[in-house]
């Protein structure tokens, strides 16, 4: 069965902003927008999809999906914002 994967960059850090590349720095105003829009997307467009139902009619569902984050405190909470669920990162260590 094939499968979409969703690629994105963390939003825009404090770092970024002073030209600074590195470091675990938490996300400038630019980008908590920019997670929540992400956010936004990730629940309209990536957890949906359209089926057909046996009498024919299409319907909106949830559709399964994985968020995979780094350690870094920019990406935990570019990914704040989109519902999910956590599991321990230790099972994968």
């Amino acid at each position: 069965m094939p499968r979409t994967f969703y690629l994105t960059r963390h939003g825009q850090s404090e770092y970024n902003t002073v030209g600074k590349i590195g470091g675990d720095s938490g996300l400038s105003k630019n980008g908590l927008e920019y997670a929540k829009r992400l956010a936004k997307y990730a629940n309209e467009v990536i957890g949906k999809k359209e089926v057909q139902r046996e009498d024919g009619e299409k319907v909106t569902v949830p559709q399964p999906a994985r968020l995979w984050t780094s350690t870094l405190l920019r990406t935990k909470e570019t990914a704040q914002f989109i519902k999910h669920e956590t599991l321990d990162g230790a099972e994968f260590d």
